[in-house]
């Protein structure tokens, strides 16, 4: 890009991650995520699965959809044009889960959170199977019993202890109650930010909702 526009600075680029269809093409929502982890100038704006997916084809967003995703990434640009310094562990820009770490049924899920504390919410996201969560090894899904949440983590409690390699899913695997988009994975996992945005009236919450993603699990101890 700076070859061709002739810009001296690194041009940043602004992502979403696709939610529509995320559960047949897995690929594409996890390279997002893995670019804006890895690849300085590359920002997450938000994933889209809380917001209004237009009936007619459940595959674009509303009019207002679009305006509320607009807002978000709006907010990255005023970092990145206020000179802000880059999104790090102390200060995440976006939702970012870091690590899966398991201690006999007892699963932990540690993430990067922009405004403490994590939470799972069914009132603002549609309420998804076992909070659009999935625990999978190499006998498949693994039964999971309770889930809570603390400042930065998750924790997972699971009916047996997973065999062999085991992974966490999130946001791939579940549909939400009530929402209208084609194969979407959405999930309950946001954080407290109370940003707010108004749209022709009414006033929709700028929270950051956890990315899809899949997590290698880490057994700790014997």
């Amino acid at each position: 890009v700076n070859e061709i526009t002739g810009q001296a600075f690194n041009v940043p680029v602004i992502l979403y991650q696709l939610s529509y269809r995320a559960q047949e093409y897995t690929s594409v929502p996890l390279s997002q995520l893995d670019v804006v982890q890895k690849v300085p100038n590359f920002y997450l704006a938000s994933p889209t699965y809380h917001m209004p997916y237009n009936p007619s084809d459940n595959v674009h967003l509303t009019s207002v959809g679009y305006k509320w995703l607009g807002a978000y990434y709006g907010r990255v640009y005023k970092n990145i044009i206020s000179g802000a310094p880059g999104p790090s562990r102390e200060h995440p820009w976006w939702l970012n889960p870091v690590s899966a770490t398991l201690t006999g049924t007892t699963l932990t899920l540690t993430l990067d959170v922009p405004k403490l504390p994590l939470v799972l919410d069914t009132t603002n996201l549609a309420a998804t199977t076992d909070n659009g969560f999935r625990v999978v090894d190499s006998g498949g899904t693994v039964s999971i019993t309770s889930m809570s949440v603390s400042d930065n983590t998750v924790v997972i409690e699971l009916g047996v202890a997973p065999v062999g390699a085991t992974t966490l899913n999130y946001g791939f695997d579940y549909m939400g109650t009530g929402l209208e988009m084609n194969m979407g994975g959405p999930g309950n996992l946001r954080d407290s930010t109370d940003d707010v945005i108004t749209i022709d009236g009414s006033d929709y919450p700028m929270f950051h909702v956890c990315p899809n993603f899949k997590l290698p699990v880490i057994t700790l101890g014997v």
